[in-house]
């Protein structure tokens, strides 16, 4: 946490990114939740390629979609 700017690093496990978040923007997490387990499952996806005729690379534009959804 940052008492300064008022900001605390957030941990996305799903997501697998860490944010600085503002307080206001932090939300009561219901205790119940607290209890349950990490629900996200590390994955790969196996045999997956850049269509054939390119050029066997995949496109910086395929790479950020991917990054991001």
């Amino acid at each position: 946490s940052n008492p300064i700017h008022k900001q605390v690093s957030v941990n996305f496990v799903d997501l697998g990114t860490m944010q600085a978040v503002h307080y206001d923007c932090l939300k009561k997490l219901h205790s119940s939740f607290i209890k349950l387990p990490v629900q996200a499952i590390p994955c790969s996806l196996v045999d997956v390629c850049p269509l054939a005729g390119s050029t066997s690379q995949w496109s910086d534009e395929a790479k950020l979609w991917c990054s991001n959804n």
